[in-house]
């Protein structure tokens, strides 16, 4: 995704991870003007769902470990004790 946004590129570099509507996003690839940050089906599916504008490709699929190849999902089991401060 390419975002627009001059402000906060001051000082950025590549892998600085930068906040896109509460979303912590990492840095591909910037210039003056614009970032462009690498996306997950799950952040999509989760973190961004209905929150991006304009030029925004959109969501396709249902996601799972098939249709992405970059990604590793790991399960983790917990106590429910412990499951209450863990954000999904």
């Amino acid at each position: 995704m390419k975002i627009g946004a001059a402000t906060v590129l001051d000082g950025v570099h590549l892998e600085d991870s930068i906040a896109v509507n509460g979303t912590c996003l990492t840095v591909t690839k910037f210039d003056d003007s614009h970032f462009t940050v690498g996306l997950v089906q799950e952040t999509l599916q989760k973190d961004l769902a209905g929150g991006a504008r304009a030029g925004f490709a959109g969501q396709s699929g249902a996601g799972g470990a098939a249709d992405e190849p970059d990604s590793l999902w790991i399960k983790v089991k917990t106590t429910k004790e412990i499951l209450k401060y863990v954000v999904p």
